[in-house]
């Protein structure tokens, strides 16, 4: 490791990425195979630095058995010391996770630069919030 490296702060051997692409639906049946291709890519060291990134744009229409394949993926991998993320997952599947309380277990990388978050929008013009009754006028 050069001194530059050491300078800007990093200590430690680069994290491995694996990208890997989801054909289609997606079964837990499905989830030891799809480990094994994953494990294989990787050297014995690599693995607790591994981020595995999973492109689940063909799910189309994803369901709870896929979220549950998915899920167990991560599971797999953080047996191994290594970690999932998914990239271009749909709305849909992005509220099912949401939804199950997995978003966090399951995070979706977007391709948005880093350090740049989604434009706020306003709300539809017309349309105001309800306030509760119960709390006091401000």
């Amino acid at each position: 490791m050069g001194g530059s490296e050491r300078a800007r702060g990093w200590h430690g051997p680069r994290p491995v990425s694996i990208d890997v692409t989801i054909g289609g639906p997606l079964a837990p049946a499905d989830v030891p195979g799809l480990w094994d291709g994953v494990r294989s890519r990787l050297s014995p060291g690599a693995r607790a630095l591994a981020v595995v990134t999973c492109d689940v744009t063909a799910l189309g229409h994803p369901d709870a058995a896929s979220v549950e394949a998915l899920a167990r993926l991560q599971l797999l991998a953080r047996r191994s010391g290594c970690r999932v993320r998914l990239r271009h997952a749909c709305i849909e599947l992005r509220d099912l996770l949401e939804l199950m309380g997995l978003s966090e277990i399951l995070p979706c990388w977007s391709d948005l630069e880093p350090g740049r978050e989604v434009e706020e929008r306003e709300p539809p013009s017309g349309v105001e919030e309800e306030r509760d009754p119960i709390d006091p006028i401000a």
